[in-house]
């Protein structure tokens, strides 16, 4: 065993108040099991702008207690620095019904009520929206979710929100990430009788959940909501999480609720998700068991939120075949029917806008361009969603929606993040105009399509359990061309523009820069592909070991486009990644 993982091993054995986890670790260093012993010690758990997701497990690699009052630490001591009146105004604590997340919750609570801070404690499951809406509505300092979203049941997360009640950009991870190693030591571990401290509040979410339901209703019945709507079933599930409960009352709102017919094998918060391989509606079979139920009943929408309730998905029956929309799809049509709402309504076009990220479909800025409202991108994230949304409210600006691909959705300004639960409302009244209308989704895209232009997109990644190799392989890419430079063809295709925010490049500006913020850490390049007709991005995650890739296609039908996209996948895999030869697994 070398030095530095001795000396790890020792600061463990000498911090872990958890007997088991405790175990674990002397047990192995007993044992003389080295490599497993560093699996679990190194790399050390990185905070980021997602803050913290790992697999649960001893170590600090993992989620577990120990790296938890770490960070609730290191971020309390942050704020304090950095924060007028942090302790005062203080910190919103909310989690989800993962293994371990009312632990890891209690445990937040405590090192921050230790460290002096007004504490606001969910003592129930919530669904994520509901931290950042409370730091907005108690003026809080900073709000932590535990959670790890739609990754598998062996993960969990700590979320961060910023006192504007969007999750943190930089400088604020990088700070916190210091703060953090200067707060290794734990200085507290027993939570029991937290609820009983006086500087922790548990009262508080009746008014927190009226207000959203208020907030919910209104901003609905002004802007997607016609009381002329007639009932529309459709077959919902939540996943095995926490959506459930929300979705029927943001339904009861509207006497909507008997539109809904609930998957019952996955209605429960369950956090080993068992009917599902990966708990992600985006996932290959997630939603067979909702339209199994629609066959059934004859019902022809599956809707679905994510097992924390921050994302939405929807699977349409239309001439007899299921067709899972893809976020961009659904992004889309729901832009465009916010949109559509808000001029018939007489309100300034000038003053709406659709946020996206860089990675999501042209067909906003056709949309945009043609109509008239401003689109805006991003770089990927809610993070810089939610920030630039914030911006523009500020300005005196509607903010309609904004949009990821990876099916998050911010609708209005009610919460400056993602939120399934009003994304499916929102959905739901789109599909009833349709209704209205004769339309089915599918003819509406034909129509948009006709009106826009056809687009396709081609998402997906490369996983591989080493992130050095991903990096690498996108590195390799900016240096396969003439004299070591990019290469200005992909196949049959011609390389007219290239965007790298890892490198501060962008060949079609006068200096070469960059106009959108860049970071070296994580990669980000955008292509264009023979003036426009293509733009797709290669990006590596910072929460995965994936390599990820985004291709946009455009075209005179969507069959054309879909073709294109498919072309462009082929020539990457080909050409640049060759996963087979690289060890890397495709979904």
């Amino acid at each position: 065993m070398d030095a530095e993982l001795s000396k790890l091993v020792e600061d463990w054995c000498r911090w872990d108040n958890d007997e088991s986890s405790l175990h674990t670790i002397k047990t192995l260093q007993k044992e003389n099991k080295y490599d497993e012993l560093d699996k679990l010690m190194r790399p050390r758990i990185s905070f980021g702008t997602s803050g913290l997701r790992a697999e649960i497990s001893p170590g600090f690699s993992g989620m577990n207690d120990l790296t938890v009052l770490q960070a609730s630490q290191g971020f309390a001591a942050y704020l304090t620095k950095t924060v007028e009146n942090a302790k005062e105004k203080g910190v919103v604590v909310g989690h989800d019904h993962r293994h371990k997340s009312k632990r890891f919750a209690r445990l937040t609570a405590t090192a921050f009520v230790h460290a002096g801070f007004k504490v606001y404690l969910y003592d129930q499951l919530v669904h994520t929206p509901l931290v950042p809406f409370a730091v907005k509505t108690l003026k809080a300092a900073a709000g932590v979710m535990i959670t790890a979203s739609h990754n598998p049941a062996a993960y969990n997360g700590y979320k961060v929100y910023w006192e504007n009640a969007c999750a943190i950009i930089p400088p604020h991870d990088k700070g916190i990430a210091e703060c953090i190693m200067e707060n290794l030591e734990p200085t507290v571990w027993d939570d029991s009788g937290i609820e009983a401290n006086t500087l922790c509040d548990t009262k508080f979410i009746e008014k927190v959940l009226s207000d959203y339901w208020s907030e919910l209703r209104n901003f609905h019945m002004t802007n997607t909501f016609d009381k002329e709507f007639k009932a529309l079933g459709f077959v919902y599930t939540p996943m095995h999480g926490v959506g459930l409960p929300y979705v029927e009352k943001a339904l009861s709102l509207f006497g909507e609720q008997n539109d809904m017919h609930v998957v019952q094998a996955q209605r429960d918060p369950d956090p080993d998700f068992p009917t599902v391989r990966f708990p992600n509606p985006e996932e290959k079979g997630a939603l067979d068991m909702g339209m199994q139920l629609a066959d059934e009943l004859g019902l022809n929408y599956v809707l679905a939120t994510d097992p924390d309730a921050d994302r939405f998905a929807i699977a349409e029956k239309y001439k007899g075949k299921w067709n899972r929309l893809t976020g961009d799809e659904i992004g889309c049509i729901m832009g465009y029917f916010i949109f559509s709402e808000y001029r018939n309504s007489g309100k300034p076009i000038d003053d709406f806008y659709v946020l996206s990220t860089t990675v999501s479909s042209a067909m906003m800025t056709a949309m945009a361009k043609k109509e008239g409202f401003h689109h805006v991108q991003t770089l990927t994230g809610f993070k810089w969603l939610g920030n630039r949304a914030l911006e523009l409210e500020n300005q005196g600006k509607f903010v309609g929606l904004a949009y990821e691909e990876a099916i998050g959705y911010l609708v209005g300004n009610i919460v400056r993040d993602k939120d399934g639960v009003n994304a499916l409302i929102t959905f739901l009244h789109l599909l009833k105009r349709l209704q209205q209308n004769g339309k089915s989704i599918s003819e509406t895209f034909d129509d948009l399509g006709k009106k826009y232009g056809f687009f396709a997109t081609n998402n997906s990644y490369y996983y591989s359990k080493n992130s050095a190799l991903l990096r690498r392989l996108v590195d390799n890419v900016r240096h396969m061309g003439p004299n070591g430079t990019f290469v200005n063809t992909l196949g049959s295709h011609s390389i007219t523009r290239i965007r790298d925010l890892t490198i501060n490049y962008d060949s079609s500006t006068p200096d070469n820069k960059a106009l959108l913020p860049c970071s070296s850490s994580s990669d980000n390049v955008t292509f264009e592909l023979d003036n426009g007709q293509v733009i797709f991005t290669i990006r590596t995650s910072g929460t995965e070991p994936k390599l990820k890739y985004y291709i946009c296609a455009r075209a005179e039908s969507h069959d054309k486009a879909a073709s294109i996209a498919n072309d462009v996948k082929d020539c990457l895999s080909r050409e640049w990644f060759r996963p087979a030869e690289n060890g890397m697994t495709e979904p």
